[in-house]
């Protein structure tokens, strides 16, 4: 790094420290909860709220009465929904002894169990619960956790500033404040609170705000990552995070294919120059990515892999050339990389062990690359190229016997066996490696 890039990076690092400064400074002293909103909206208000503030025609007086009629019609067709009225009789017929020659013996201990994982479903736990599932609600998301408000002040909206809503956790007669469901996965990983607004909205002056310059957006969230391991996966943990996540970056998910189908049709292509500016495009698609959204392993997977693919090519053009025009090494260890931080992410990513193993192999470090290949097997990668890579690294390893039972392997699993027996038979004969002979026959066969 040089010492303007550390100087600026110094720099970014003392800013973000110095927000995380304003949070502790407007909280101390007291019992706070926390919101993080990724743009300075005029009001704190729930999603209810900004659904009717944005329509045509309706007056900012009527909004509350609104909201509380879609509360009372969203509670009541949920209530209908999950049949709660006949459940409660049943039970309540269950509870007396009464026979009823409608319930089925085995009946009764399912109802029962269902009780005790449900416990009374109050208004409250089916709004909470509702608004998990993406329903707009009269309730507004805040967290204890003040470094995950600023997880969320930060994970979108990149041209904009973001902030942080400081509230006093104290119940009054404008709002109420609960402790979300446990019920709701994310809850617990998120630290949740929710401030029931009954006019939709919080008055401004209940809180206060720290504003985030939406230069540091990218530097806040390298920072939590790092010091406090929060990051999207860890934020939101279940599926319907998943499906939150995509609705917060559209665009990312939609390049992720985009980039796919260029090196796709890049490595389709007979003309060399058509497949090296293929490729490039693809790299500059999945650095976009990762530059406004940096945990996305699959990102860092594809990008390694053209990463890969990039240093075969140059391979080939080094082959074909007296002297070497381009260091082809240079690619594999950015493919190695990139593989590497998609495992740290996520460490049962089967693909990118079986990709980084790949530029292992070109590397001819190929006691890593066997490590890479069992574990991506261990993880289930049902994918005959991986058998066959792994040959490679066991024959230049000289490991025969276990060369011997992959071989097997492969040939159940390959589809172009012909051809993988042909290039391993070839590497061989072009190293001057030393075949055992059953191994020979083998690969003849």
């Amino acid at each position: 790094m040089s010492e303007r890039n550390q100087s600026d990076s110094q720099c970014e690092l003392a800013r973000v420290k110095e927000i995380i400064g304003k949070i502790v400074a407007k909280s101390s002293g007291g019992n706070f909860i926390y919101r993080g909103e990724s743009k300075c909206y005029e009001k704190v208000s729930s999603g209810l709220y900004r659904v009717y503030s944005s329509r045509v025609g309706i007056r900012d007086k009527d909004i509350p009465g609104a909201i509380q009629e879609s509360v009372e019609e969203i509670l009541s067709d949920a209530k209908a929904y999950l049949g709660e009225t006949d459940y409660a009789k049943i039970l309540a017929r269950l509870e007396c002894g009464m026979k009823d020659a409608k319930v089925a013996p085995g009946l009764k201990p399912i109802l029962a169990s269902a009780q005790a994982s449900l416990g009374k479903s109050t208004d409250f736990k089916i709004l909470a619960s509702l608004q998990h599932y993406g329903l707009k609600t009269n309730l507004i998301d805040f967290t204890t956790n003040p470094f995950v408000a600023l997880f969320f002040a930060c994970n979108s909206s990149f041209d904009e500033d973001g902030r942080i809503i400081v509230l006093k956790r104290q119940s009054t007669k404008d709002f109420c404040i609960k402790e979300a469901p446990p019920i709701i996965r994310h809850a617990v990983s998120q630290r949740s609170i929710l401030v029931e607004a009954r006019k939709g909205f919080i008055k401004r002056g209940h809180y206060e705000v720290i504003r985030i310059d939406k230069c540091l957006k990218l530097d806040v969230q390298k920072y939590l990552e790092e010091s406090y391991g929060i990051s999207t996966k860890g934020v939101y943990g279940d599926i319907h995070g998943f499906i939150r996540t995509s609705d917060i970056y559209p665009d990312p998910y939609r390049k992720l294919l985009d980039g796919q189908d260029c090196y796709n049709n890049a490595f389709e292509t007979k003309k060399p120059e058509e497949r090296l500016q293929g490729y490039k495009k693809a790299i500059e698609i999945f650095t976009g990515i990762l530059d406004s959204k940096r945990d996305l392993p699959e990102a860092y997977l594809n990008r390694g892999w053209v990463h890969f693919l990039l240093g075969e090519y140059y391979d080939k053009q080094n082959d074909a050339s007296e002297e070497d025009t381009v260091d082809s090494h240079g690619f594999y260890h950015k493919a190695v990389k990139d593989c590497t931080e998609a495992i740290n992410q996520d460490c049962d990513y089967g693909e990118a062990y079986a990709t980084r193993g790949k530029a292992y192999n070109s590397m001819r470090e190929f006691q890593r690359a066997l490590e890479d290949f069992d574990k991506a097997i261990c993880l289930r990668v049902k994918d005959g190229e991986v058998d066959a890579d792994r040959c490679v690294s066991l024959m230049q390893l000289r490991k025969w016997e276990e060369l011997k039972e992959s071989l097997a392997e492969l040939k159940k699993r390959a589809q172009n066996i012909n051809a993988w027996l042909k290039s391993l038979d070839e590497q061989a004969e072009r190293e001057g490696l030393e075949l055992p002979e059953d191994i020979k026959a083998m690969l003849i066969s």
